[in-house]
Parts: structure tokens; C-alpha cells; sequence
């Protein structure tokens, strides 16, 4: 405890003497980590991988008891959005194909104005409804709204790509009254419409796709789970023989981005642990400058009995305290300014740090800067006492 309080008060020595050396080490190690943070949502987190796709052979009437079921597993990590898919013809009602994908080839086929594509004179549109209204149900945490309040008790319609100012879906007549911004190449270069999810269900038309964003990425573990689930939903019979081919039903996790992922991970893990090393290097100097200033407190300490190790630890707990404390501000910095400022420079959207990050990080950050002063906490034992004296003068 003692030697704890005499680190203490040396800390607050180095200010009282050296205040313009003391603030620029803290802001540069603050700098350092708050640079570490940010890489680490960066890169080892640049993959959201929230989607989730549920492609049928045929159409299938999906129900709000069939939503609620979406909803039960894990409650705690929310969706963001479901996005139900169908393909009418021109009196509104489901075209049979014998696959989701046999419909979609048909359709691109025609618009790339291949003609050997059967039956080309076919008339169909795309229809899709999001469930919370949300502008996009991609990978970003959007704000925006496809309908207005008034807009969604009618029937209404928004299309990213078509000229048709009516169309219509069962026995219901829908008015497009905007156009969506399209949010990918795919909805820049196809005809589809939405129309509000209340009117989707009462037209009683059946759904193609179900694509389900989650609002927070499952470990892949949960990931593996979760597709489990949705095939149980739908009642999907999962056939490595023909999963992902289009063939039948399918469930399409995220799965490749995962394996992606692991194998980057190592090699951006030592990328962050080599540039903080090296950027806390140049700061470390500064410290080595503190310590110095000590010296002649340090050979007072030696000439009345202190060992070499005793005084060694003192510096170590000193350097130990700053770090800490560095981190701390930083990590409270990020916190308190994330929506704000930090936000604006990520490289991807929906970045998001749990308390469990923020821990890593700041045990990572404490661990390498212990690393980095240890060759500058042993100089110590290579000076005798004459030396140290000779040194504080």
C-alpha cells in the first residue's frame, strides 16, 4: 500500500514539474487508443453479416402468427426488419414456376431481352412489403420511412424502377404515389414495388422470399442456430446435396462471410497490435523523459536500503496508473462522442461497441503498453546507485 501511494504521489510530481511533457503524453496515449478503437470496429468487425434469406420452390401464404414465430428466437437480439418478396402477374395474382430461382432467371431473362427465355410475353412485377416501414432493411440502422402514418392505412404503393402509376395485387387496386430510393445495383435495374405491410397480408397473396435482418450479428455458433430455426418455421428439409443450388427450399445464412472472416481476423488482429505498439513507442520517450526527471529521487531511495526491484515496481505501477487512466479517458471519449463524431468516420455502418469490446480493448491496450516499458523500466537494473546520482544532477 505503501509503495502503491508513493507512486501516486510521484504521478502527481511529474505534473507539478513537467506539466507541458506530462499532457502531451496523456494526449498522446489517449490518441493511441482511441485509434486502437477504432480500428477494432474497423476491421475485425467490417462484417455485419445480419442477413438472413428463406427462398421457396413455390409460393407460400405467410402469416402474422408466421412473423411472431420469426420473432421468438433469442428475443433479446431484436430484428430489424423482415422483407416479404412475391411475383404477380398483371390481374395481381402468384405466377407458378417450379422454383423461386426458375421465377427470378425468367425475369432477368427478359429484361436482359434474351428471347429465348419461354413464354416471353409474360407480364410480371416484383412485390415486396417491409414490416416496420423501414427506407432500406439492408445493413444499415436506417431511419428512414418508405410510408408516411396516413400513407399506411391506404393502399398505396413505392417502386424503385417502373413506370406504372397503379398495379394491382389479389383483388386490390394500389396507387404508387413515390418512387424508392434504390438501395443496391439490384433495385436499380429491376421492376419492384412495395406496398405497406397491413395491405400485404390482407391481400392474401403469398410470399416467395423472406429476407429477416437481425439487429445484432450472431457468433456462429448462434448463426448456425438460427438457420436451424428458420427451416423449422418453414418447414424446410436442409439437403447438403442441394442446399444454396435454388433447387428447393433453402435457408441462406451468412456462412461464407464467417469463414472470410476468421481467416482475416489473425492477420488484422497483429496489424492493430503492431501500429499501437509502434505508435506508443514515440509516447513512451516522453515517459522515459518523467522517469528521469526522478532520478535523483530514485538514488535517494536506493542510498537508504531500497532495492533495485523495489524501484523498479514503483515505476512500474507508475507507468502502469498513467496507462490505465489514458485508457479510461479515451474509451470515455469514444463513448460520450461516438454518435456525434466517431461515428461519421467509420469505414462501414452499424458499428456498434458492447461493454465487452470496450473490456478487451482496454485490457489489449493496458497489456501492450506494459509490453512496450518494460525495456524502459529495465534500465534501472543496469545503473548503480552512483550512476542514478550522477544522472538527477
Amino acid at each position: 500500500m505503501k509503495t502503491l501511494r508513493l507512486a501516486i504521489s510521484r504521478i502527481l510530481t511529474y505534473f507539478s514539474e513537467n506539466k507541458t511533457i506530462f499532457v502531451l503524453y496523456f494526449i498522446g496515449t489517449i490518441s493511441c487508443v482511441i485509434m486502437m478503437i477504432y480500428y477494432y470496429g474497423n476491421t475485425l468487425n467490417y462484417m455485419t453479416f445480419r442477413k438472413y434469406s428463406v427462398a421457396l420452390s413455390s409460393p407460400i401464404e405467410v402469416t402474422e402468427n408466421t412473423i411472431e414465430e420469426l420473432k421468438k428466437f433469442e428475443q433479446k437480439y431484436g430484428i430489424q426488419d423482415i422483407e416479404l418478396t412475391t411475383i404477380v402477374d398483371s390481374d395481381g395474382n402468384n405466377i407458378e414456376f417450379s422454383s423461386n430461382d426458375e421465377a427470378i432467371n425468367d425475369y432477368w431473362l427478359k429484361k436482359l431481352g434474351n428471347h429465348d427465355s419461354s413464354d416471353t410475353d409474360k407480364k410480371y412485377i416484383i412485390l415486396s412489403t417491409y414490416l416496420n416501414n423501414n427506407e432500406d432493411n439492408s445493413f444499415s440502422d436506417t431511419k428512414g420511412r418508405l410510408f408516411t402514418d396516413e400513407e399506411l392505412s391506404k393502399n398505396v404503393a413505392s417502386v424503385s424502377l417502373g413506370k406504372a402509376k397503379s398495379i394491382k395485387v389479389g383483388n386490390t387496386t394500389f396507387n404508387v404515389v413515390k418512387e424508392k430510393t434504390a438501395q443496391g445495383d439490384l433495385e436499380g435495374k429491376i421492376e419492384k414495388y412495395y406496398i405497406p405491410a397491413d395491405a400485404y397480408f390482407k391481400t392474401g397473396i403469398k410470399t416467395w422470399t423472406v429476407d429477416i435482418v437481425i439487429k445484432e450479428r450472431f457468433s456462429q455458433n448462434m448463426m448456425y442456430r438460427y438457420v436451424n430455426y428458420l427451416r423449422d418455421v418453414f418447414n424446410i428439409k436442409f439437403d447438403p446435396a442441394v442446399d444454396n443450388e435454388g433447387l428447393y427450399d433453402y435457408v441462406k445464412g451468412p456462412n461464407i462471410y464467417y469463414f472470410e472472416d476468421a481467416n482475416q481476423v489473425s492477420s488484422q488482429f497483429y496489424s492493430i497490435v503492431y501500429i499501437f505498439m509502434l505508435s506508443l513507442i514515440s509516447f513512451m520517450f516522453l515517459l522515459k523523459y518523467l522517469m528521469d526527471s526522478s532520478r535523483r529521487e530514485n538514488s535517494i531511495l536506493m542510498m537508504v536500503g531500497a532495492k533495485k526491484r523495489v524501484v523498479m515496481l514503483i515505476n512500474f505501477i507508475e507507468n502502469v496508473t498513467l496507462i490505465v487512466i489514458s485508457t479510461l479517458i479515451a474509451i470515455a471519449i469514444h463513448i460520450l462522442l461516438y454518435s456525434s463524431v466517431f461515428s461519421k468516420a467509420n469505414l462501414y455502418e452499424n458499428i456498434k461497441y458492447s461493454v465487452q469490446d470496450y473490456a478487451i480493448i482496454a485490457l489489449l491496450a493496458i497489456g501492450l503498453s506494459i509490453i512496450v516499458q518494460i525495456p524502459f523500466i529495465f534500465t534501472y537494473w543496469f545503473k548503480n546507485v552512483r550512476n542514478i546520482k550522477e544522472g538527477s544532477k
